[in-house]
């Protein structure tokens, strides 16, 4: 696998875990 599309999967994964992240924490202020 290219280095450089491994690294945009991580980001991509990462990305993704945030975005899940936000709307959970912002779901239990609500």
């Amino acid at each position: 696998m290219p280095v450089k599309r491994n690294q945009s999967h991580v980001v991509d994964s990462i990305q993704r875990f945030l975005t899940h992240f936000a709307i959970s924490y912002a779901f239990s202020i609500l």
